[in-house]
């Protein structure tokens, strides 16, 4: 499946004000998609994929709207693999991208590959909080 995403990366317009296009796909496509996916979806909340939380906080479909359209996407985050998505998905037909792509995702997808499915949990609810000390550190670096 060729999905076109250049719209994600492409927030501001040229006067520096937020492209209504952006505001609408955030909406229609990515919101739709990432609420369609139960397994995905944990109290009514899925992971944030803004540059602030990077997939690492659970938020409600209002707050997780407000972060995009604040911060834009996570850098890289084409594919969208913590909603749902495979991680066999290409960007485009002629397999380039004009999204620069996260370090390791090359290496994600390659152990994905090998493993399968079967390494997602069943329920993303089922996953555990930080422990108290690595809480700390992350609340360090979101200061930064």
């Amino acid at each position: 499946m060729n999905i076109e995403r250049s719209w994600t990366w492409r927030r501001l317009g040229d006067n520096g004000y937020l492209l209504d296009e952006f505001v609408e796909r955030v909406d229609e496509e990515f919101l739709s998609f990432a609420f369609a996916n139960p397994r995905f979806v944990c109290h009514g909340q899925i992971k944030c994929p803004c540059t602030k939380c990077n997939n690492r906080k659970f938020l409600s479909e209002n707050d997780v709207h407000l972060h995009i359209v604040r911060n834009g996407f996570s850098r890289g985050y084409n594919i969208w693999y913590a909603h749902g998505e495979s991680l066999n998905r290409r960007n485009d037909a002629s397999g380039s991208s004009k999204v620069p792509s996260e370090e390791g995702s090359r290496y994600r997808t390659m152990v994905m590959d090998v493993v399968g499915p079967e390494l997602i949990p069943n329920s993303i609810c089922d996953e555990q909080p930080p422990n108290p000390k690595a809480q700390k550190k992350f609340r360090l670096i979101e200061r930064c």
